[in-house]
């Protein structure tokens, strides 16, 4: 899996979510990352990246 395939997976899982109570999803493809904005007002972020086994 890469992980241009792997961020789509987790956004499509956030989106549809139920248990989030999602006001706004942010994406920053260039920068793999997502702002989580929530109906209560708090945003998350979180930042995607690979990690290369040494």
């Amino acid at each position: 899996m890469d992980l241009t395939f792997f961020k789509d997976v987790l956004f499509d899982l956030i989106n549809e979510c139920d248990a989030f109570p999602l006001r706004d999803l942010r994406v920053y493809d260039r920068e793999n990352r997502f702002e989580i904005e929530t109906t209560e007002g708090r945003t998350f972020e979180l930042l995607i990246r690979e990690q290369k086994k040494v």
